[in-house]
This record gives structure tokens, sequence and C-alpha cells, in this order.
């Protein structure tokens, strides 16, 4: 929502040892699956057993391929709304995973968050890298920031984007949020 105030909001170090952390990360993954488990004629229980095993594989992917990464709960006040997993290398920041609760999307927090991590990159000489699904309408936020798909990608669900600094639209409108 670009012009308009992003409420505030913060980010902690996720506190994977925390059941009820662990919880709220299960729910909020389970929420950007909703969609695409709509169009398959599974009972609750097998979308629910699908859904805790793909959870599953992506927490111990991510931990295994990016464990120096920061892997960080948004929250607006104590309340967690999202998470942030950022990997950083000398060349690259990675946004390893961006999810919002639906709720709280589209109200500027996704793409603050992102550019801030584009001013940290640009600071630092990186560039920004995202995959996205084909189907997800963050490409279009992800597009107007100045991302462009990554050459030799886009074959498969993922599209892998990439943002430099100097890109045409590479420094867009600020809102003013914090």
């Amino acid at each position: 929502m670009e012009g308009h105030p992003v409420a505030p909001f913060s980010l902690r170090p996720a506190q994977f040892d925390d059941r009820s952390e662990l919880e709220f990360l299960f729910q909020l993954y389970a929420s950007t699956r909703v969609e695409e488990l709509a169009q398959v004629p599974w009972t609750p229980e097998q979308k629910l057993s699908f859904l805790i095993m793909q959870f599953n594989a992506q927490h111990t992917h991510y931990q295994n391929h990016f464990g120096d990464g920061t892997f960080e709960v948004i929250l607006q006040g104590e309340r967690r709304i999202g998470r942030l997993y950022v990997h950083r290398t000398s060349k690259e920041l990675n946004v390893i995973d961006i999810a919002i609760l639906p709720e709280f999307r589209g109200q500027g927090i996704g793409g603050t968050l992102m550019r801030r991590l584009m001013d940290d990159a640009a600071a630092a000489g990186q560039i920004v890298q995202i995959h996205v699904e084909q189907n997800n309408p963050a490409q279009s936020l992800y597009r107007r920031l100045g991302f462009v798909p990554k050459p030799g990608t886009g074959e498969g669900i993922y599209h892998e984007m990439e943002w430099r600094a100097g890109n045409a639209a590479s420094t867009p409108i600020r809102n003013g949020a914090q």
C-alpha cells in the first residue's frame, strides 16, 4: 500500500525450541497453502498430515542449508504475524522465506521489510535474491520493487528473482514506515 502508513512492527529471532512458536510457524505455513490445497480432493485429516510433513521438511531443509541465516518472527506489539528468513553471503542477500498471516497481508509490511533488505544489500554491495512460486501474488510487489527474473531460471514451480542496486525501479517511493 504505497503512500499509506504501515502499522508499527518489529522483528525478533525465532524461538524454535518454544512449542507455541513452532505452532504459530506451522499455522503461518499452512495459511500459505490454503488455495493450493483447496484444489485437492483430500480429507481434512489428509491435508493436515500433508501440511505437517511439508512444514517439517521445509524447516529441516532451511536449518540444514541456511543454518547460519537469520530466522525472525514479525511482531505487531506482542502478536506474532509473520516470519522473515534471510541468508547473507558476501555477494548475496537471499530471502529464504517471507510470510505474513492473511489478515495482515496487503498492509505494506512485506514491502517495508523488502525495502529494508534492499537498503542493507545496497550498502553492502550485495544483490537480493528470492524464490517465488509462479502463482504467488507477491510477485507483483517484487516487480514493483525492481526485482527481475534471474537469467537462466524460471523453470519449475518457482521463479528466481533478483534485485541489484541501480535497477531503474530499485529505489521505490517510501511510505515513511519505520
